[in-house]
Order: C-alpha cells, then structure tokens, then sequence
C-alpha cells in the first residue's frame, strides 16, 4: 500500500465527515434567540412597574429565577416571612387587615393618601396618638373631648369647636398660640373692661367679628383713643368743607346716640383734633347743627 493511496483515503474519509456535519446542521431545529430583556413590557403581566418597583433589579422580586407566577399582592412581597424581604409592616401601624394598595401606593407610600375611614373602629385617639399617627399638636387647646367632637375626616384642620360646656376665658385659648387671637389692629386690651367677652358674643361662634363694643365701662380715653383709623367704625371720613357747600353728613353710624348741639360733644378740648372740626374748616362760631346734621 502505498503512500499516495493512504493520502487519498484520509482526504475521502475527511470529507464524508465534513459533509455528515453540514448535512447534520441543516436538518437541526431552529433555536430562536434570547429575548431582549431590556426592553420587555412589564404590563403585559398585569403589574406595571412604578413608583419604587420601577428602579429595582429583575432579580429583587424574582427570586430563585421565578418568574411565571410571581404573586402580585404586596403582602406577598412586604410580608413578614416572604423570600423576597421587601420592607414590611413597621410594630406601629394601625391595625388593619386591608390590603397595602387600600391606602398606600407604590408612588407615594407614606404617608398613607387613600386611607378610608368609614371602616376604622375605636376613636381616633386609638390611631392618632402621636405612634401609630399624628396625635395632638403641643399647642393643641386643653381638652377632654374626643376628637371627632370638634374635627372630621374630610377637613382635619377646619374644626369647628363647640364652646358649649367652656368655662375659662376666651384669651385662655385665643392668644395666637393654641387658637386664634387679637389682630395687630385690635383695641388695646388686657383690662376685664376689655375681655373678649364684653364686646364678642361667646355663643355665636360664627360671626365673631359681629362685635358690639360696650362703651359705658370706657372712661380713661377719647373716642379718638381708639377711633383713629379706619379700621375702627365711626370716624368721619375726611372730607373738606369749603363756603357754600351743602350740608355734609356728620351723622358717625345708625347708632348715633345724642341729638343737639354737636359742639356739646365735639369740640377741640375733649376730643382730638381730627374728631371735631378739621383745620380746613371755614371760620364761624356758629352751632354745628346750624350746617350739619346727624340724619
């Protein structure tokens, strides 16, 4: 056997083998290719990624390379005891045998938006007690009262306090601290003449600012003591008189108590200057009920 006739019979054989390969791999099933990961739609399996899921690694929740069948509830996650130890129920929540997504959602997680409190049992203080939720402020009015006394839980901060039963002063809680208070513009005040109750009715608490001033107690100052701006109702607007105008009202409001001689009351000794009779006024002695009149 020669040696040209062994060349030939390993290039024969080289090639039935080459040509067994390439027959073998076109008669081979198809392998499709690996699915684009990146850009997978989450929809599709019924729990769209937002909010804090939408940043966390494929691998988070799928644990163990689940990923058929993963629950979708948030206890299943959130839950004590779950293999994927998402952050779970903190020992100060309220009771509650509700599912997460009843109140909170995966945007804005705490605080808890859509709590529904048509099913909570107890009084509020069984939740808001500063733990579990917010309780009283520290500059909460001193009381015994349950909460929903004076509050809703459609408009928390609109409470409408029932005075009824209240014995101490009003200043007691309007100091602008607990509750509101005397305005900047306010009388001057600190005096029992001067309470708030002498002028303020303390039993219709919505019209407050309905005051009626009581002035028989009022002896240490002039109407102008007080009556010096516009907040205050009664003074005379300024107007200038010149000769020959009409008769300008001097009448201060419908409850103008003394009729007569005007001078009796207004005149540049009693009173200030800008409550009698302005520095632009014609010259004349005569009564002011001779020009004006209180009607």
């Amino acid at each position: 056997m020669t040696q040209d006739f062994i060349l030939r019979q390993r290039i024969r054989a080289g090639v039935h083998a080459l040509a067994a390969l390439l027959l073998g791999l076109a008669f081979a099933p198809s392998v499709s290719a690996a699915p684009a990961h990146a850009n997978f739609d989450h929809l599709t399996t019924g729990f769209e990624l937002t909010g804090q899921h939408r940043d966390l690694p494929c691998e988070s929740c799928h644990v163990n390379a689940m990923f058929q069948g993963t629950p979708k509830d948030c206890g299943a996650c959130h839950g004590i005891g779950s293999l994927v130890r998402g952050t779970s129920k903190p020992a100060s929540h309220i009771l509650s045998t509700d599912q997460c997504g009843a109140c909170h959602t995966p945007i804005a997680w705490n605080p808890a938006v859509n709590f529904d409190h048509t099913q909570a049992r107890g009084s509020c203080s069984t939740c808001h007690n500063g733990t579990m939720a917010q309780g009283k402020g520290p500059t909460h009015i001193v009381t015994d009262l349950e909460c929903d006394a004076c509050h809703t839980t459609l408009s928390w901060a609109g409470a409408m306090f029932t005075h009824v039963g209240v014995t101490s002063g009003c200043a007691t809680c309007h100091d602008n601290v607990h509750a509101t208070g005397p305005t900047a513009n306010h009388i001057p005040i600190g005096t029992p003449m001067t309470a708030c109750e002498s002028c303020h009715s303390p039993t219709n608490y919505t019209n407050w600012l309905g005051a009626t001033m009581n002035h028989l107690a009022v002896t240490a100052l002039s109407c102008a003591g007080c009556h010096q701006t516009a907040s205050f109702l009664g003074m005379h607007p300024s107007t200038d008189t010149t000769a020959g105008d009409s008769r300008p009202s001097a009448k201060l409001d419908p409850l103008h108590p003394t009729t007569g001689d005007c001078s009796q009351c207004h005149d540049t000794t009693t009173f200030s200057q800008s409550a009698s009779r302005p520095a632009s006024h014609i010259p004349t002695s005569a009564p002011c009920l001779q020009c004006h009149t209180t009607a």
